[in-house]
């Protein structure tokens, strides 16, 4: 079994909402499959029929670092706001996160560190990436494209649709494609000067697959169970020994490795 350390760099990308590791939810029950996309919603938006729901995740992760899981449970408040917690396999808290009138919150339990956030942020470990806004870890867990053309070049309508497949460019000129079939997404990559980058892909069960091309890391998640949320979700709270994270910056923010702020 991994280091915990490993999954670090990974860590404030999938912030989501979480019940305790070994929790029940009923509802879907498990083996549910992704959000199903409603027609004429776009890849990188949510399903409206997700908003107001709450979702428990297994993800798994292979790469240089080493290997391990982690249990993801997802609370969705409204298609920008979510709650979120991450625990490993023992049950042991690893992460919160909130993301609330557009300041996210981010708490690293191992460390005893918050940093608060607003606006795109770039992440330690996937900065090839580029900024992403806090939407793109549920828009990630859910199966959709983590990052929109408006969201990309400030401006909608710069899509690119070719039958299912579509394309548009951000900011750095990078290329984000994909494909849709049916009423799901299907497949997204992202492409710096033709060179891939990450890649994107769903299973025949469900299972969404990320990979790093060139660097070897790849990432599996699976939905297992969802239930509508019929209460507020619960808050993230501080405790008051942990020290505030220097490296948050509004706006054109980077987050570090967590935990390298203390060292």
């Amino acid at each position: 079994m991994m280091r915990l350390e490993a999954l670090s760099f990974l860590i404030p990308l999938t912030m989501t909402g979480i019940l305790v590791a070994g929790c029940a939810a009923t509802g879907t029950g498990a083996g549910a499959g992704p959000a199903t996309v409603v027609q004429g919603t776009p890849p990188w938006a949510l399903p409206p029929s997700t908003v107001g729901s709450r979702h428990l995740f297994r993800l798994s992760y292979r790469g240089p670092e080493g290997s391990g899981g982690l249990k993801i449970a997802l609370f969705l408040s409204s298609s920008r706001d979510f709650t979120a917690r991450i625990f490993d396999r023992l049950g042991r808290e690893v992460w919160s996160a909130r993301s609330r009138n557009g300041e996210t919150l981010w708490v690293d339990h191992r460390r005893e560190l918050f940093c608060r956030t607003r606006g795109p942020v770039a992440w330690a470990g996937l900065e090839d990436l580029g900024a992403l806004p806090p939407g793109a870890l549920p828009a990630l867990l859910l199966h959709r494209v983590p990052l929109g053309p408006a969201e990309a070049e400030g401006r909608s309508g710069s899509v690119i649709w070719d039958g299912p497949r579509f394309s548009f460019r951000d900011r750095r000129g990078r290329r984000w494609s994909g494909r849709v079939d049916g009423t799901d997404l299907a497949s997204w990559s992202l492409r710096d000067e033709g060179r891939p980058v990450w890649w994107w892909s769903r299973g025949d069960e469900g299972e969404g697959l990320l990979s790093q091309r060139g660097a070897g890391r790849q990432l599996r998640w699976r939905r297992l169970a969802s239930e509508p949320l019929e209460s507020r979700p619960p808050d993230v709270e501080i405790p008051g020994e942990y020290r505030e994270c220097p490296a948050a910056v509004p706006s054109k923010g980077s987050l570090s490795r967590p935990g390298d702020e203390g060292r």
